[in-house]
Protein backbone atom coordinates (compact mmCIF):
# COMPACT_ATOMS: atom_id res chain seq x y z
CA UNK A 1 0.00 0.00 0.00
CA UNK A 2 2.40 2.77 0.59
CA UNK A 3 4.35 2.04 -2.88
CA UNK A 4 0.83 2.78 -4.22
CA UNK A 5 0.13 5.89 -2.37
CA UNK A 6 3.37 6.68 -3.39
CA UNK A 7 3.05 6.47 -7.27
CA UNK A 8 -0.50 9.08 -6.44
CA UNK A 9 0.85 11.36 -4.24
CA UNK A 10 3.33 11.86 -6.86
CA UNK A 11 1.31 11.85 -9.94
CA UNK A 12 -0.98 14.42 -8.62
CA UNK A 13 1.92 16.90 -7.33
CA UNK A 14 2.86 16.88 -11.00
CA UNK A 15 -0.31 17.50 -12.22
CA UNK A 16 -0.87 20.35 -9.60
CA UNK A 17 2.51 21.82 -10.83
CA UNK A 18 1.64 21.11 -14.45
CA UNK A 19 -1.54 23.31 -13.96
CA UNK A 20 0.19 26.18 -11.92
CA UNK A 21 0.57 29.80 -13.14
CA UNK A 22 4.55 29.65 -13.30
CA UNK A 23 6.81 29.01 -15.77
CA UNK A 24 7.01 25.02 -15.74
CA UNK A 25 2.98 24.66 -15.62
CA UNK A 26 2.01 23.28 -18.64
CA UNK A 27 -1.33 24.37 -19.11
CA UNK A 28 -1.88 27.08 -15.75
CA UNK A 29 -5.12 26.67 -14.68
CA UNK A 30 -4.49 27.37 -11.02
CA UNK A 31 -3.16 29.87 -9.32
CA UNK A 32 0.64 30.03 -7.58
CA UNK A 33 -1.10 30.02 -4.23
CA UNK A 34 -3.24 27.17 -4.80
CA UNK A 35 0.09 25.45 -5.24
CA UNK A 36 1.47 26.42 -2.22
CA UNK A 37 -1.47 25.66 -0.03
CA UNK A 38 -1.00 22.13 -1.67
CA UNK A 39 2.49 21.51 -1.29
CA UNK A 40 1.62 23.05 2.61
CA UNK A 41 -0.63 20.41 3.11
CA UNK A 42 0.89 17.84 1.70
CA UNK A 43 3.72 17.82 3.21
CA UNK A 44 2.21 18.23 6.61
CA UNK A 45 0.08 14.78 5.33
CA UNK A 46 2.83 12.76 4.27
CA UNK A 47 4.88 13.34 7.25
CA UNK A 48 2.51 12.18 9.25
CA UNK A 49 0.69 9.49 6.77
CA UNK A 50 2.81 6.32 8.19
CA UNK A 51 0.74 6.75 11.24
CA UNK A 52 -2.52 7.71 10.13
CA UNK A 53 -2.67 4.21 8.06
CA UNK A 54 -0.76 2.00 10.21
CA UNK A 55 2.16 1.42 8.85
CA UNK A 56 4.80 3.17 10.79
CA UNK A 57 6.38 -0.13 11.55
CA UNK A 58 7.87 -0.68 8.07
CA UNK A 59 11.15 1.64 8.53
CA UNK A 60 11.64 2.55 4.96
CA UNK A 61 8.39 3.40 4.36
CA UNK A 62 8.07 5.77 7.27
CA UNK A 63 11.30 7.46 6.35
CA UNK A 64 10.33 8.11 2.80
CA UNK A 65 7.27 9.36 3.53
CA UNK A 66 8.66 11.37 6.04
CA UNK A 67 11.37 12.64 3.62
CA UNK A 68 8.77 13.05 0.92
CA UNK A 69 6.73 15.59 3.10
CA UNK A 70 9.99 17.13 4.44
CA UNK A 71 11.01 18.15 1.18
CA UNK A 72 7.36 19.22 0.25
CA UNK A 73 7.64 21.52 3.54
CA UNK A 74 11.06 22.99 2.66
CA UNK A 75 10.13 23.56 -1.25
CA UNK A 76 7.16 25.58 0.60
CA UNK A 77 9.22 27.71 2.76
CA UNK A 78 12.14 28.75 0.14
CA UNK A 79 9.67 29.02 -3.00
CA UNK A 80 8.61 32.83 -3.53
CA UNK A 81 5.04 32.10 -4.26
CA UNK A 82 4.61 36.32 -4.29
CA UNK A 83 6.45 36.85 -7.22
CA UNK A 84 4.15 37.39 -10.32
CA UNK A 85 5.85 36.51 -13.80
CA UNK A 86 9.22 35.54 -14.34
CA UNK A 87 10.89 37.74 -17.37
CA UNK A 88 10.94 35.21 -20.16
CA UNK A 89 12.64 36.25 -23.04
CA UNK A 90 10.72 36.46 -26.26
CA UNK A 91 12.05 34.58 -29.02
CA UNK A 92 13.90 35.73 -31.63
CA UNK A 93 12.77 37.25 -34.69
CA UNK A 94 9.80 38.77 -32.55
CA UNK A 95 8.06 41.84 -33.97
CA UNK A 96 6.20 42.30 -31.07
CA UNK A 97 9.12 43.43 -28.46
CA UNK A 98 8.42 46.93 -28.78
CA UNK A 99 4.83 46.38 -27.70
CA UNK A 100 5.99 44.12 -24.53
CA UNK A 101 5.61 45.58 -21.26
CA UNK A 102 8.02 44.63 -18.38
CA UNK A 103 6.37 42.91 -15.07
CA UNK A 104 8.29 44.30 -12.07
Amino acid sequence: MPRALAYAFAFLHLLVTALSSFPPGALPITSFRFHKVVELIGGFFLVGLPWMLGFADRVAARNSFMIMGAVLLLLAAFTDFERRRMAVPPPPGDRRRKHMRRSG
